[in-house]
């Protein structure tokens, strides 16, 4: 009998569940009709032409984004704010003013998950426009998308939106026809190689389901030749920003040569040092960073200056009027060196897309601000939006530097209605663009009343009327819906966390780094911890945790715009996963931190005072052998003598200082290499500073380092694999490990076969890669045939790794009544046939990521040897224990059972 046909049957749902989409696709065709050539035409309302006007964008430049591979590699963050048209997958990567697509399938594609969820996901939260010429005679077009007519013929070319456009087979010809009408010039083209790979058609990302013969571009070729010449006449300026494509018609270009349009952003302050803060906040979050930011400062308290601001102080007069906003302005104005020009205040609330979103309107509009705008009085809970679309405010107002003549010119007339008397000539010359802030992601809040000086505006009144035609937000959801990101802040401001006294320590200079490595207990209780004090310091975590651990998992759920999680998928070591990190980091300072450490209060203020100008870094200052070890712990420090060692488990750093010495690069001492630098150089005691009482007072130092947790972690595992024909000398072997007078370990007995004989030597090395249950600082092999003879080994052990978290440490061992390692290799390199298992103890994460090359080398045997001489090799902390710690109970067994064992 042949399978039942049901509902249930999942291959019919997903056929039924595509059907219905297509219905309701042909239903939101409904009010489209057919033209010539089997196209619909789209009724007016659904015309792009209704959305944009022809020269919406004139004079202005414009980016298409093809698919050429020659985009392999592309950094296109460079196109932010830049006017974009991105064909079809273009979206995906850059931030597009249009996605732009003639292709009937491609849509189908997106939607029904082909392209990935990622694709769909972004397609769906795009702010841009979508546009689709309707080349094909069935495109399944939701109402959120603009439509073109397509106009036919070989030498088809648009020069009014209203007439439609035409496609030339292909969404690069069809998205220039579009930007041609727009009015933009230059047009640059990106990724226009039209030419292929192996005879098919290639791109710079996955590609698409179909592919076509890279014959195609032939025709693709031929059209744009047949237009190229009279776009010329008319004085397009089109450049082809690949040398090597086979479009050849038009001019070529460098990226390279391309002048960026720059960004001035003007901050008028003064004696309001906590809104300034917030401020400054704000600006740092943003994603599209300014060139210039002019902060003009008349209070009677002058401002500290920091980068990036371009501080200038102008000196408050007697007669200065009582607002002293215009005079500020006027001090900026000489300044300004942007293309595009933007009022920042401090006491406003800017989201971090704010100066992106107004530098995309300043692409199409000479003026451009936000309508409706949004107060709130912040201690009250007073709130009021405006119904105002006839103007914007002074801080949500931005213009090109085509505005400054009469933006000058008003400054001139002192008027305290700067911003009505811009718009006011801005709208009347048809220069002017009004957007309504969105719901979903708020861009500007007007925040009244915060300490400091007053405002200029009515908003900071807070019995004023406008504050009586809503409820007062004393729930303060209103806030949280205006500010859904930032919220928390005001919150704090509210409660008193946050002051004009403490925002340098809620809002320090500083990014916070640390490495951690499957240790999800670890890292959740420490970053809790720093977030209780800096709840919005940048922080960077280096995760090498395996994929599919819990801390990976946790990991994750950190990264925002304050947390971001840098995962290499490997345990890249605390040394370069530092180095990782500090390679990122934006601020002046950044905080490194061990993941197994709990701040008890901040200390970050004072290390701040500590700082100077040419100090490395503050923090526990101690002295270290030129081997990374506590000075002292080995022989040979009394020859070498020691040099001061920043700790890293809490430093405050300076970047560009640190960036001056070697990096820091190892795993047990990862600063190492860095501080013998500085001390060659002399400069040991004048840039390190010890911060007295660090770990008493203010950071509570577990000493776990990055390796896996289960409550507490012991200090040593003793692995033994089991013999089944050595039950003696296990029991005596145990009874050894038992006898030891400290408690800090953990035995962990294994055997993984059924036999009864023992499954020999090279099976019995392959096994201990299967072990995964080692819950311990280092771990050492003590088979069953061995057993310790030295009963403080553990105590001894624990006090040596305590101090100084080495890689490897070695110790004695007796066979056959002799000393293992010998003499004559005793301190130096592991040698062949001269270490045995009991002579080392490997700290776990050099265990777990080097323990398969515990495997036996065909014809040399030896597997122990193989291992520890790669360990060896890899790291560079160990410490040598001049103590007889093992022995084995008669002579090596070789995989025989006790009775056998000669």
């Amino acid at each position: 009998m042949g399978e039942m046909i049901t509902t249930r049957n999942p291959r019919v749902q997903r056929i039924m569940k595509i059907k219905d989409q297509e219905r309701q696709w042909r239903k939101n065709w409904a009010e489209l009709k057919w033209g010539q050539g089997r196209h619909f035409i789209p009724t007016e309302e659904r015309l792009f032409s209704n959305t944009l006007e022809d020269g919406a964008w004139k004079g202005q430049r414009c980016f298409i984004i093809g698919g050429g591979p020659s985009l392999k590699g592309f950094d296109f963050s460079k196109l932010k704010g830049e006017l974009v048209i991105g064909i079809n997958r273009a979206y995906e990567k850059a931030d597009c003013t249009i996605i732009f697509s003639l292709d009937s399938r491609y849509y189908m594609w997106i939607v029904r998950g082909k392209l990935g969820a990622e694709a769909k996901k972004k397609f769906e939260d795009f702010k841009g426009y979508k546009v689709w010429l309707n080349s094909a005679s069935f495109i399944p077009c939701p109402e959120d998308i603009h439509l073109f007519n397509c106009i036919g013929g070989g030498r088809a070319f648009s020069w009014s939106l209203k007439n439609g456009l035409a496609g030339g087979c292909n969404s690069g010809y069809g998205a220039v026809n579009l930007a041609v009408c727009l009015g933009a010039n230059p047009i640059y083209l990106l990724g226009f190689d039209m030419k292929g790979d192996g005879k098919k058609q290639a791109w710079w990302h996955d590609g698409y389901p179909a592919k076509q013969p890279d014959s195609v571009y032939k025709k693709f070729i031929e059209r744009f030749n047949n237009i190229a010449p009279e776009l010329k006449t008319k004085g397009l300026q089109i450049i082809n920003l690949n040398p090597d494509s086979a479009l050849r018609c038009f001019e070529f270009g460098k990226f390279e040569d391309i002048r960026r349009k720059t960004i001035t952003v003007i901050t008028p302050t003064g004696d309001r040092p906590l809104a300034f803060a917030l401020c400054r906040q704000w600006m740092k979050h943003q994603t599209l960073q300014p060139d210039q930011w002019i902060v003009v400062d008349d209070g009677k308290r002058p401002l500290k200056p920091s980068a990036p601001m371009q501080y200038v102080r102008r000196e408050p007069r007697p007669d200065d009027p009582e607002h002293t906003l215009i005079l500020n302005l006027k001090t900026a104005m000489p300044l300004i060196k942007g293309d595009n020009v933007m009022i920042i205040e401090d006491d406003e609330y800017y989201a971090s897309e704010y100066i992106e979103e107004m530098a995309r309107r300043l692409n199409q509009h000479e003026v451009a601000g936000i309508g409706r705008s949004k107060y709130y009085h912040l201690p009250s809970g007073g709130n009021w939006q405006t119904k105002n679309t006839a103007h914007a405010s002074l801080a949500e107002t931005g213009f090109r530097d085509s505005f400054l003549p009469e933006f000058k010119e008003l400054l001139n007339k002192n008027t305290i209605h700067l911003d009505f008397d811009i718009w006011k000539k801005a709208i009347e010359k048809g220069r002017g663009f009004l957007f309504i802030d969105s719901d979903k992601k708020p861009l500007y809040v007007g925040i009244k009343g915060l300490p400091g000086r007053c405002g200029i505006g009515i908003g900071h009144n807070p019995n004023h009327s406008i504050y009586r035609r809503h409820p007062h937000d004393l729930s303060r959801n209103i806030l949280k819906q205006w500010i859904p990101k930032d919220h928390e802040v005001y919150m704090d401001v509210l409660n008193g966390k946050l002051t004009d006294k403490n925002y340098q320590s809620y809002f320090p200079d500083i990014t916070g780094i640390t490495v951690c490595f499957n240790t999800k207990d670890l890292i959740e209780r420490t970053y809790a911890s720093i977030r209780k004090f800096h709840p919005y310091m940048p922080i960077i975590i280096v995760d090498g945790s395996d994929p599919s651990t819990p801390c990976a998992s946790y990991v994750k759920t950190l990264a925002s715009d304050k947390t971001e999680v840098i995962s290499p998928g490997y345990n890249i070591g605390h040394g370069e996963g530092m180095c990782v990190g500090i390679e990122q980091v934006k601020t002046k300072y950044a905080l490194t931190f061990d993941s197994d450490i709990k701040m008890l209060k901040s200390p970050i203020n004072q290390m701040l005072e500590m700082m100077e100008e040419d100090t490395f870094g503050v923090g526990v200052v101690c002295k270290t052998g030129f081997d990374g070890v506590d000075c002292g712990l080995n022989p040979h420090h009394k020859k070498t003598g020691c040099i001061s060692y920043l700790h890293p488990y809490f430093q405050l750093i300076n970047i560009e200082n640190y960036k001056k010495f070697h990096p820091y690069v190892n795993h047990g001492a990862p600063c190492i290499l860095t501080m013998i630098d500085i001390h060659k150089k002399g400069l040991s005691e004048k840039i390190l500073k010890d911060f007295p009482k660090l770990e008493t007072d203010f950071v509570k130092h577990y000493h776990r380092g990055t390796w896996n947790t289960k409550g507490e972690m012991k200090t040593i595992a003793f692995v033994t694999r089991v013999h089944p024909r050595r039950p003696n000398m296990l029991k005596k072997c145990m009874e050894s490990v038992k006898a030891q007078t400290s408690d800090d370990y953990i035995h962990v007995l294994f055997r993984d076969d059924k036999s009864k004989e023992g499954y020999g030597v090279y099976n019995a090395d392959k096994s201990l890669m299967k072990i995964k249950n080692i819950d311990a600082r280092y771990a050492m092999v003590l088979d069953d045939d061995d057993m310790l003879v030295y009963p403080d080994f553990v105590k001894e052990f624990k006090s040596i790794v305590g101090k100084s978290n080495v890689d490897i440490v070695f110790f004695k061992g007796m066979i056959d009544g002799g000393i293992f390692p010998p003499p004559d290799v005793w301190g130096k390199a592991p040698a062949h046939c001269k270490i045995g298992s009991f002579n080392f103890a490997v700290r776990l994460d050099i265990w777990m990521k080097y323990i398969h090359t515990w495997n036996p080398i065909s014809g040399k045997g030896c597997a122990d040897y193989w291992f520890i001489a790669h360990c060896y090799d890899k790291t560079e902390r160990y410490f040598w224990l001049d103590r007889v710690v093992a022995r084995t109970q008669k002579r090596p067994g070789h995989g025989k059972g006790e009775h056998e064992h000669v």
